[in-house]
This record gives structure tokens, sequence and C-alpha cells, in this order.
């Protein structure tokens, strides 16, 4: 398991509890599960439990070399945004040494919340490694709003001039913004 560059890969990307879980979905993918047949070409795997006693289902991974893409019917990437024991198996199986980059999202990585609260941009990981992500500054500024708003919320429950002031208000601004964003697109 240390040897492997997949998990060496891992544990330098993800945060310390996402690689708890991904080593959980590595270790039963390479000691739990096994590829009952593929089709000819690789792009299909049919993946099952060793131990046939627990779970007769089979999970369907595709492949796709030309693209770099891997998908599960169990759709945990999809879920989750992490991926499965079952692709893990059928990486092993084709000897892949490295997670594809678009498979390590930016949220599950070890600096994210320190990025994210600093005011840092949050690497794009992919074509543009080094550059930052245009959509980051406005996650940040979204998630500053939403915590300054749930203060100020949480503050002014409780007490009914409070709250009809906090709501006034919202409803004040949102007018305004409309307003703003209107203007910008007639001009």
């Amino acid at each position: 398991m240390k040897s492997s560059s997949i998990s060496k890969q891992a544990a330098k990307f993800y945060s310390r509890k996402l690689y708890s879980f991904f080593k959980e979905e590595f270790l039963y993918g390479l000691g739990g599960l096994c590829i009952e047949h593929s089709s000819s070409d690789l792009s299909r795997f049919f993946v099952k439990n060793i131990d046939n006693s627990t779970d007769l289902y089979k999970w369907i991974v595709t492949f796709n070399s030309l693209e770099c893409t891997i998908q599960c019917s169990c759709a945990m990437f999809e879920m989750m945004s992490i991926l499965c024991s079952h692709c893990m198996r059928v990486m092993r199986q084709l000897d892949i040494v490295n997670i594809y980059v678009k498979y390590l999202l930016p949220r599950w990585s070890a600096c994210a919340r320190k990025d994210l609260y600093s005011g840092g941009k949050i690497p794009c990981i992919g074509i543009n490694a080094g550059q930052p992500n245009e959509g980051s500054s406005n996650l940040m500024f979204r998630n500053y709003i939403c915590r300054f708003a749930y203060k100020i919320s949480t503050e002014a429950q409780g007490n009914d001039e409070t709250e009809m002031c906090v709501k006034d208000v919202m409803s004040a601004l949102a007018a305004k913004v409309h307003s703003i964003k209107t203007d910008r697109k007639n001009k």
C-alpha cells in the first residue's frame, strides 16, 4: 500500500479525513474485489466481491483510454467526487499508476480550506494547473456573503423587530442588485 504511487499521490493531495476515506476504498478495491471478466477492448469491466457470499451484485466500470475517463455503475464519483473501490480495482488491473488529474477535485485537497478562508486562490487542477481558477473568486465571495448573512440572521432571530429589519434590508438589497445588473445589460 505505501509503495503504491496512487496511494502516495492521494496522500499528498487529499486532506487527512478524505485520505482516510480514500484509503478504505483503495484497500477494498485491491483486496476485496476481483474482475469477473472484461470486454476484449478493455473498455468495460465487470467487478464483483471476492467473497460471493456477501454480495452477488456486479458493478460495471467503463474505461476510455483516449479520454482518460473511468466511470462506475455505483456512481460514487458523481455523488461524492471521489473514485470508488471498483474503479481502483480496474485501475490496478490496467496498471494505471496515477489518478487522472480530472478526478482530483480542488475542494478535497489538503489546502482547500486554508486557501478558501485565507482569501487565496484555489488552483485549478487540470490543463492550466498553475493558473487560478476563474470561479474561485466567485466561490470565495459567495462563501463570505453566506457566512456574513448567516451571522446577521442568527443575531436577529428571536426578535420580531430585528427579524423584520433583516428581511426588509435583504429585500431592498436584492432589488438594488437586480437594478444594477439590469442597468449594465442595457448599456
